[in-house]
């Protein structure tokens, strides 16, 4: 048994070389930061991960999403750490950001794309044409406030609507690698970017205030996607918890743009 911080009656548990992961996944969604920043990180150190045994928190054991994604890499070990357990390590490994906050290594973030689409896609359309938009409607802030408006066009253009907490990460590389244009707005679900193909395309609808946030920008110019962008009025000026309004008008043109320029 792993020894209790404060008991020194018990020995910790040992381990040799292990690699430490602290989890940018979040709980009920594949995509936030496990996507984007875990993985990368893991797949730098893809060649040493045979040996390496892997330490996570344990609040992610039995996350399907966490599991899942780490399927594509070669681990031979992988332990969940409570917050009480006490472990030692006389080498600790803790691999670094590969980028600044925000920004992403095109290098590793376009091959982590391909080992997850090829682990989890048979057989990869070699033309995505799907046309993806994702509802928060569940979501506990920033949701779409006219949002059976938005639905209503979307539809109209052929666009599939779309919960990810509804779907298994297997289930999201899957449909994502078969889209050639997804919409929402800003939150943690366009990461689901990460699975399109080079060249499709992501419409983000964001706070009108919000200038400073690319971080959807910027992970779609790492990953060779056309990013387009709407803003929107809100409900209240706090831009972390506001809902939008989208104006169904500018969308149409929007979106119209958008499905033209790979038309």
């Amino acid at each position: 048994m792993p020894a209790r911080k404060g008991c020194c009656s018990n020995p910790a548990t040992s381990y040799r070389n292990p690699l430490l992961r602290h989890s940018c996944w979040t709980n009920g969604n594949a995509e936030a930061g496990g996507n984007s920043d875990s993985l990368p990180r893991l797949y730098a150190l893809r060649d040493q991960l045979a040996d390496l045994p892997l330490l996570l928190p344990h609040r992610l054991q039995g996350l399907e999403f966490v599991t899942a994604s780490l399927a594509p890499f070669p681990l031979t070990s992988l332990d969940f750490i409570a917050d009480t357990e006490t472990v030692f390590c006389p080498r600790l490994i803790v691999p670094m950001h590969i980028a600044p906050s925000g920004q992403h290594n095109e290098e590793i973030i376009r091959a982590l794309r391909t080992l997850l689409v090829e682990y989890f896609c048979k057989q990869n359309p070699s033309r995505p044409q799907g046309l993806v938009y994702i509802s928060r409607r569940h979501a506990s802030r920033r949701r779409i406030a006219n949002e059976s408006e938005v639905i209503e066009i979307l539809k109209n253009f052929g666009f599939d609507i779309i919960e990810t907490e509804s779907l298994s990460f297997s289930e999201q590389v899957r449909l994502f690698s078969s889209a050639r244009h997804l919409i929402s707005n800003h939150g943690a679900g366009l990461t689901n970017m990460m699975f399109m193909a080079a060249g499709a395309n992501v419409l983000e609808l964001r706070h009108s205030s919000a200038n400073e946030l690319t971080c959807y920008f910027n992970l779609a110019s790492a990953l060779d996607l056309n990013y387009f962008y709407q803003v929107c009025a809100t409900t209240e000026a706090d831009e972390h918890i506001a809902n939008l309004i989208v104006d169904t008008d500018d969308l149409r043109e929007t979106v119209d743009l958008m499905l033209s320029s790979s038309s």
